[in-house]
């Protein structure tokens, strides 16, 4: 089930937590960090226990997140992930 985030200037809306989502400016020391896919971090304590700030020149991919570059995403823009996140596979295994 998608929580509900935000991306600044705009209403909060459903976003699939696994997509790059822009929402402001994280900062452990203003008591708001950013979670897995979640961004602007400048540095990994600016992310939730166990993500790490992933610094992009442009709308570069996020490890194990998707829709880099798109409608929640910011060009530019640190984005906090999971070092240790392993992407879901489908089985083709049929029973």
């Amino acid at each position: 089930m998608p929580d509900c985030s935000f991306v600044l200037g705009f209403e909060p809306q459903k976003v699939d937590p696994g997509k790059v989502n822009y929402v402001g400016e994280c900062k452990r020391k203003d008591s708001y960090v950013c979670g897995r896919c979640e961004g602007g971090c400048k540095y990994d304590e600016d992310c939730a226990n166990g993500l790490k700030c992933l610094h992009r020149d442009g709308f570069d991919t996020v490890p194990g997140c998707h829709s880099a570059g798109g409608d929640t995403d910011m060009f530019g823009k640190s984005i906090c992930y999971d070092p240790n996140y392993i992407e879901p596979i489908e089985s083709t295994c049929s029973t």
